[in-house]
């Protein structure tokens, strides 16, 4: 999607992503745009959730979701 995903430097200070997908612009089934956030090797990256509006709950994302990825291999699912 145009202007969809970014790579983000993480820093000791909260930083706010806010983001919703428009979902007529999508080309198929899925709706998907990836984040990147980076940091030195050896820190930890802290992500916290203020709004999920779409209401589905299941495992994983295959309604509507987000995923995120921690292991070296991101092909595989993160938490």
């Amino acid at each position: 999607l145009p202007g969809c995903g970014e790579t983000f430097q993480a820093s000791t200070n909260w930083a706010t992503l806010n983001d919703m997908l428009d979902r007529q612009l999508s080309d198929g089934d899925y709706t998907e745009c990836t984040y990147w956030i980076e940091s030195p090797k050896g820190t930890v990256i802290e992500v916290e959730i203020v709004d999920y509006p779409w209401g589905h709950v299941s495992a994983g994302c295959s309604l509507a979701g987000f995923e995120i990825k921690t292991h070296k291999n991101q092909t595989v699912a993160g938490y």
